[in-house]
Parts: structure tokens; C-alpha cells; sequence
């Protein structure tokens, strides 16, 4: 059998697995500390990404994080509760408010309806609202993700999508050294052809390769990047070299073992 059928075979199996799972042991997290109740637990098995974000609470700073490593893990909701408990922590944080407005976007997986639309427009207006006392890095996530979202009726979102991914596109040029740049630079990409990054008969479609290319880049930087592992999966799994992205399914049981995706 070629490697192509090898890991094709893999993944259905393991997807019928999946399916055969409860629900709840797909999202199940290690222990929390602390454990108090009403508050937003933090997790100690989802890995140590840091990003490194203006706040005077360095508590913030952690929900902030878990924010951004359950985001990578498209487990928006747990992202989203992490980086609301992060703004409550350090109301003055612009990018706790940037991170409920990326969670509430569209993504490879899922378009984003009105709700969601209402919650990431108030989240980066509040963003937008703090980032004159973020720093430079801060203020250009923000400015970028402002493109994504309009609260006019007739505004497209392929074209807001198309913005944003330019956008992003920039800030990664401009903060080379930053993985995360990249990596949601690489998504945004995907976000324009959601499951759709390759051709039936194994070209890629438009985008692909900027998308594969930014990703292996960092990974040969920063191979222990959860969201670059997982989005390089979904990035290679329908190519004519799905194999491409075994390392770092591999690298993912140890990275983030917690992680419900």
C-alpha cells in the first residue's frame, strides 16, 4: 500500500475512534489550578506557548496564553472563557480583547454567524479602544484583525476575510521573529478556502503553498509550535504527501496533551 493509503487508512480509523468517544473525554483537560469555583480554571496540560503581550498581571498573561493554546486547539469556547478571565484579571489588557475577537471569527472548520459576528465586533472595538497603551506588536494584531469584521449589513465576508489575511500578511513581515504572526498569518490564508486547500487531483489551489511554505518556516524555527504542528496537518493532509504532516501529529500527543481536537 502506497503512504499516501497508509495514512489515509490511519486517519478514517482514527476518526472512527473518535466518533465512538463520548463527547465530554474529546474536551476532557488535566488538572486546574486553581480550583475555586466561579472562576475559569487554569489548565497545567495544554503545553507552555507564551505570548508576549502588554499587562501588569502576570494572571492575565497566563489566561491569556491558555487562551491562545486552546484557539490553536479550535477549541474557541475555552479560548474565548480564558480570554475574557484575562481582561476581568487586567481590564487595561487590548489583547484579551483581541483574543475573544479572534475566537469569535470564522475558521477552517466553521463560518461565523450573527452571534458570533455581534461578539467579535464589540470585542475588537474594545480592543481598539485599549491598544494606545499596548505595545507596537499588540497595536498591529489589533489594527489587523479590525479589518476582519464590519458592522455594515452589506459588507462581504470574503472580501473582510481577504483583508484581514493582507493584513496579517503585513504584521508578519514586520515581526519576523514572532511565530504567532506567522502562524495566524498561514491561517488566514486557509480561512479563505476552508477544506479546500488542495484539487482532487492533488494541485494545490490558490494560496496553498504561501500557507504550507509559512508554516514549514516556522516550524524549522519553532518545531514545538502547537498551532503551526496542527495547522500544517490540515495544511498537507488532502496534498499528494499527506505523510508530510506526521511529525507533527507526533510532536502534538506530547505538546498539548490536553488539547480535545
Amino acid at each position: 500500500m502506497s503512504p499516501r493509503l497508509l495514512v489515509l487508512s490511519a486517519a478514517f480509523a482514527f476518526t472512527l475512534a473518535l466518533c465512538a468517544m463520548p463527547v465530554l473525554a474529546q474536551h476532557s483537560h488535566g488538572p486546574a489550578t486553581p480550583a475555586n469555583p466561579g472562576h475559569v480554571p487554569l489548565y497545567s496540560d495544554l503545553g507552555s506557548l507564551t505570548h508576549r503581550v502588554s499587562t501588569s498581571s502576570p494572571a492575565a498573561h497566563k489566561y491569556f496564553d491558555q487562551g491562545l493554546r486552546l484557539y490553536y486547539g479550535f477549541n474557541q469556547d475555552e479560548a474565548t472563557r480564558a480570554f475574557r478571565e484575562a481582561a476581568r484579571l487586567d481590564p487595561r489588557c487590548a489583547m484579551a480583547w483581541w483574543g475573544v475577537a479572534l475566537a469569535a471569527g470564522p475558521n477552517i472548520n466553521l463560518p461565523m454567524d450573527e452571534a458570533h459576528a455581534k461578539i467579535a465586533l464589540e470585542a475588537i472595538a474594545r480592543a481598539a479602544a485599549l491598544a494606545k497603551g499596548a505595545g507596537p506588536s499588540d497595536r498591529a494584531f489589533i489594527e489587523a484583525l479590525l479589518a476582519r469584521y464590519s458592522a455594515q449589513p452589506s459588507a462581504r465576508r470574503g472580501a473582510l476575510d481577504s483583508a484581514y489575511c493582507d493584513a496579517m500578511r503585513g504584521v508578519a513581515k514586520r515581526f519576523p521573529a514572532d511565530p504567532d504572526a506567522a502562524v495566524l498569518f498561514a491561517e488566514s490564508i486557509m480561512d479563505l478556502n476552508p477544506w479546500n486547500q488542495w484539487a482532487h487531483d492533488g494541485t494545490p489551489n490558490p494560496g496553498t503553498l504561501e500557507a504550507v511554505a509559512t508554516l514549514e518556516a516556522v516550524l524549522a524555527r519553532h518545531p514545538e509550535h502547537p498551532g503551526a504542528n496542527h495547522l500544517y496537518i490540515h495544511a498537507v493532509e488532502a496534498s499528494r504527501q499527506p505523510e508530510r504532516g506526521l511529525p507533527s501529529a507526533h510532536r502534538l500527543e506530547t505538546l498539548v496533551p490536553a488539547a480535545g481536537h
